[in-house]
């Protein structure tokens, strides 16, 4: 298989815990914790680390998107 297409079962993935997170209200980093310790085989304090990382650049994301389109000030 190619090296590009080594995890690219994620972006499907990633969009049903994307939909699964909004419609709950809960965050994100709940669902990707278990997809990086059980798929991925990150140990407990990495997986926390990278749901962590994942959760700010979201956030990040959304902020300054809604900063561009000055709905904050």
């Amino acid at each position: 298989m190619p090296a590009h297409l080594t995890y690219f079962y994620l972006f499907p993935v990633a969009t049903l815990i994307a939909i699964l997170a909004i419609s709950s209200g809960i965050s994100g980093t709940n669902f990707w914790i278990p997809v990086y310790m059980i798929w991925l085989g990150f140990d407990a304090k990495m997986s926390f680390w990278l749901g962590l990382l994942t959760m700010i650049f979201g956030f990040g994301s959304g902020t300054l998107r809604n900063l561009k389109q000055k709905t904050i000030s």
